[in-house]
């Protein structure tokens, strides 16, 4: 086997790994450089002869960087099959029309057309079985398991002619939301492709919360209004569940909720066996019934309440900028244009750390659980990954991993 970065190595974004044996190819994951940016640096670097060679496509979760770039490969001649979980399906058609609204909004133009995004052949993995071989192929082999970064999203072996390739995808084992499977290979992987996001950061999770609990008592102790500019789905469920619980309402009269991430939150709700426990589905499954209150605007949180509101809502529905009683607190990823208006009109802006990725810690408990011959980080920049590899002391050998290196298994 050899694997090659076709995107997402040396970078944060735009993951795409071509993995070849001698039956075939595989690729996992196939997504977009979010940033505005050049054809070039937006799309992984796919070829017709690629896509007709793929056979199919492992998708380990249904963000942009790692799904929307599928309907690409379809337009250059990929006839095979995208595998993932039933959720993961069902959020990526949603990015396809989200990603395909924001495009024509900015005046550019898709390098496909909406027919590739509807001739995708999906098939949906049992979320049930779980740290199993499965025969792909009369010769590939997959094992997959819950990755702790969203409903869904999931780590990824592959086994070809008695060599092993084990892909971590985005994760996280300390998620006080999701659970985390730990993968039972049977043998040390020849080759690890790790989720390097945060470097070598080492704070946990649930420091990280205490911390931003603290943020939202000053805030309500002011009597400040607070919103926080959450993603749609991911820190912004995690983060609604430990507001409810951690502060118990005390000092919050109200948790208000945007109309689309209520309903992305409510969903939660239907898949407890992905989360940690169950009374916290319980609690996104009641969010209807007196949890929160839903609105369309900021404008209708109240001084002395927490809104939940995603950047681009911020951005449209700005009256929030002529009250000077609004905080705005961003667990990121941060919006610059919000981050802007924040500064020109003083209002009062936070930024606060929020993990979706692993720290140090979590990566070393990862390795050392496998055992990898070798490794490879993807999904951070160089100085970062490097930061990374000088802190730990698991004993791999680690390689430099970046777009268009091919690495030998």
């Amino acid at each position: 086997m050899k694997l090659t970065f076709l995107g997402g190595a040396g970078e944060y974004g735009r993951s795409c790994f071509l993995l070849e044996h001698d039956h075939g190819a595989l690729l996992i994951d196939c997504g977009v450089m979010k940033k505005k940016g050049s054809f070039i640096n937006t799309y992984p670097t796919l070829t017709p002869s690629i896509a007709k060679r793929v056979s199919h496509v492992l998708v380990t979760h249904a963000h942009e960087d790692h799904t929307l770039s599928l309907p690409y490969l379809k337009k250059l001649g990929f006839t095979g099959t995208v595998l993932a979980t039933s959720q993961t399906i069902e959020q990526t058609i949603e990015y396809f029309s989200k990603w395909r609204q924001k495009v024509e909004t900015e005046g550019d133009t898709l390098p496909y057309e909406k027919e590739d995004e509807e001739g995708l052949s999906f098939e949906a993995l049992d979320d049930k079985c779980t740290n199993f071989w499965i025969s792909l192929t009369d010769t590939v082999s997959i094992m997959y398991g819950r990755s702790g970064h969203t409903i869904g999203s999931l780590w990824y072996a592959v086994q070809v002619d008695g060599k092993t390739v084990f892909f971590s995808g985005d994760y996280s084992l300390e998620s006080t939301l999701l659970n985390y499977e730990w993968p039972k290979i049977g043998a040390k992987p020849d080759l690890a492709v790790m989720d390097g996001a945060y470097g070598d950061f080492n704070v946990t999770q649930d420091t990280l919360l205490e911390q931003v609990m603290i943020k939202l008592h000053y805030a309500l102790e002011k009597r400040d209004r607070v919103l926080l500019q959450v993603p749609l789905v991911g820190k912004s469920q995690e983060l609604l569940a430990a507001v409810k619980h951690r502060l118990l309402m005390k000092g919050a009269d109200q948790i208000v909720v945007e109309k689309a991430l209520y309903e992305a939150s409510k969903n939660f709700g239907k898949h407890s066996d992905w989360l940690v426990d169950h009374t916290t589905a319980a609690f996104f499954d009641s969010l209807g019934n007196g949890g929160v209150t839903v609105a369309d605007s900021p404008n209708e949180v109240a001084n002395g309440s927490i809104g939940f509101f995603t950047a681009e809502t911020l951005v449209e529905k700005d009256d929030w900028k002529h009250d000077r009683s609004t905080h705005i607190i961003s667990p990121g990823p941060e919006n610059q244009e919000l981050k802007r208006m924040a500064e020109v009109t003083s209002i009062a802006y936070s930024k606060v750390m929020l993990k979706v990725h692993p720290g140090k810690d979590e990566t070393e408990a990862l390795l050392s659980r496998l055992m990898p011959k070798r490794t490879v980080f993807t999904h951070g920049v160089r100085k970062d990954v490097e930061a990374l590899v000088g802190a730990l002391h698991s004993r791999t050998r680690f390689l430099t991993g970046e777009v268009g290196v091919t690495v030998e298994v």
